[in-house]
């Protein structure tokens, strides 16, 4: 009975040990099947994550690009003028404006800004036949614009006036102000010339003579047509953002009137023509300007003074046998004080009297005779063996008697026989010396 019920227990043990074994072997291959279903279930998140991942980023990028270039486009709808109104004139109510346009294009000329370089591209097929020039290459050429005091947006060509000699470079500023060039001095064009050491001309350009005064947040320039009620002409005009606008033209008019009447506060007010202080033996009538039509400018720049020579109308007057259709600028040496300004006057009834007059900051006057006898008076750059290597003017002294000069003009005068020109020395109070007649004697 012992021995059974041992027998009976240690089957039992058996059937309990097969059991537990029989279990193990079931459950262990219902792990590894859990594992591997872990395993693939890990990787399909994985999967759906960076699939999700990657549409999130091309999402957002997407949004960023379309935001910036929406952001971009409102900025730049920030700097659009929606309707100019042409009777919304801010500074000039004289005036009524019609035609709106863009810039003047027919002349050959368009301001090229290219990053930090604005510079003034010239078309002389077209550009030359106004230019003044008497001949010309047709070709393209670009000259810099220098002086230009902040950073261009961009580049207008306009003007004011009835031709194309009224032509004004325009520089529209990041900051909403106006910078301008006169394209002419009076009917040559306004280049700057580039010199050497020696003085000699190498090179041109052109320079900004600052920012329109009294104009600002503007967002766009136009052409149009004036009437002030007696004549037409073109202007241009710098529109703000609601469709008021500024006449460009006429506040540079404005203000550089202003400056002269700043600059010449004892501007002869009225010249009399019957109280020459010096010469009580003629008579004086024809009040005018300088001489303008012999092609020569006096120029003063700082404290260096020269004469600038246009070959082209000076040449048939000068004497030279042959000469090149060019424009030369020539120091005026020898002047003993500072030059206040220039003028191209003389004495007698042709061009061989012509004098160059410097009118002195101290109100005396300087000269130089242009001709000796039927030649240019030059006076001749040497060098160490006597070799001419340049020319150059040079002040003759001062004029004597002659003092509390404000201006200077050429007038046409009658001794009874004969009529000639000469140059006089107004003085504020209306009075004047005969510059021609004091030099004579």
């Amino acid at each position: 009975m012992e021995n059974n019920n041992e027998e009976i227990i240690t089957n039992e043990e058996h059937s309990v040990v097969q059991e537990q074994s029989f279990t193990q072997q079931q459950v262990e291959p219902n792990n590894n099947g859990k594992k591997k279903n872990n395993k693939l279930i890990l990787i399909i998140a994985l999967v759906v994550l960076i699939l999700g991942l990657g549409g999130y980023l091309v999402y957002n990028l997407t949004s960023k690009s379309s935001n910036s270039g929406t952001d971009k486009e409102e900025k730049n709808q920030k700097n659009v003028v929606k309707t100019v109104d042409l009777s919304k004139c801010i500074n000039n109510k004289s005036g009524a404006f019609k035609d709106l346009d863009g810039e003047v294009s027919t002349i050959g000329l368009e301001v090229v800004v290219n990053g930090n370089d604005t510079n003034l591209k010239i078309n002389w097929e077209k550009f030359g036949p106004i230019s003044g020039a008497s001949a010309w290459a047709n070709r393209t050429e670009e000259l810099k614009i220098q002086k230009l005091t902040k950073k261009v947006k961009s580049g207008f060509v306009g003007g004011e006036g009835q031709d194309s000699k009224g032509t004004i470079l325009f520089y529209l500023m990041e900051d909403g102000t106006v910078e301008y060039t006169r394209l002419f001095n009076q009917n040559n064009v306004n280049y700057t010339y580039d010199k050497d050491a020696d003085g000699k001309i190498t090179g041109q350009h052109f320079e900004s003579e600052g920012t329109v005064k009294n104009v600002k947040d503007v967002v766009k320039l136009y052409t149009v047509q004036v009437s002030d009620g007696q004549s037409g002409y073109m202007t241009t005009i710098a529109a703000k953002k609601d469709g008021s606008f500024y006449d460009l033209g006429y506040e540079i008019r404005k203000n550089s009137k202003t400056e002269n009447d700043s600059n010449t506060k004892e501007e002869v007010k009225t010249v009399d023509l019957s109280k020459c202080i010096n010469n009580k033996a003629v008579s004086f009538k024809d009040l005018n300007g300088e001489v303008s039509t012999i092609g020569l400018e006096v120029v003063v720049n700082g404290n260096d003074t020269n004469l600038k020579i246009n070959w082209e109308k000076f040449g048939p007057i000068s004497g030279a046998s042959a000469w090149a259709n060019r424009t030369e600028e020539l120091k005026i040496q020898k002047l003993t004080k500072k030059v206040k300004s220039g003028f191209v006057g003389g004495e007698g009834q042709d061009s061989k009297g012509t004098i160059l007059f410097y009118l002195m900051e101290d109100g005396t006057v300087e000269y130089t005779r242009l001709f000796n006898q039927n030649n240019v008076n030059y006076t001749y750059d040497k060098d160490a063996d006597g070799k001419i290597t340049g020319q150059h003017f040079e002040s003759e002294g001062t004029v004597k008697n002659v003092k509390d000069v404000v201006k200077l003009y050429t007038v046409q005068v009658s001794d009874g026989q004969s009529g000639y020109m000469t140059t006089i020395a107004a003085k504020k109070d209306g009075s004047f010396y005969d510059l021609g007649y004091e030099i004579r004697h």
